[in-house]
């Protein structure tokens, strides 16, 4: 699903939530992608980060916890893409 809660009011948002959530723990996997690094803290349990359609990160949120010293999703994003960046430009 991308960007699945875009634009919705908080009461359908957290419907679907609900839903997705009771799906994945009781049928399977729900592959979201979405900017909105709240939603991943609160409602995923593995990550990846995607930048310019290269995988760079992909773990469970427990693990890449324990990895980055709990570092924040949105500080932890913005370092991944940065350092990304780096390595592509500098070859």
């Amino acid at each position: 699903m991308d960007e699945p809660f875009n634009g919705l009011d908080p009461i359908t948002t957290y419907s679907i939530k609900a839903f997705l959530k009771e799906f994945a723990e009781k049928k399977g996997a729900v592959l979201i992608s979405t900017h909105l690094l709240n939603d991943v803290e609160r409602f995923c349990t593995h990550i990846a980060i995607i930048n310019k359609g290269n995988l760079i990160l992909f773990d469970s949120l427990k693990n890449i916890r324990q990895k980055y010293n709990n570092k924040d999703l949105e500080s932890l994003f913005i370092n991944q893409i940065q350092e990304n960046e780096r390595t592509v430009n500098n070859g």
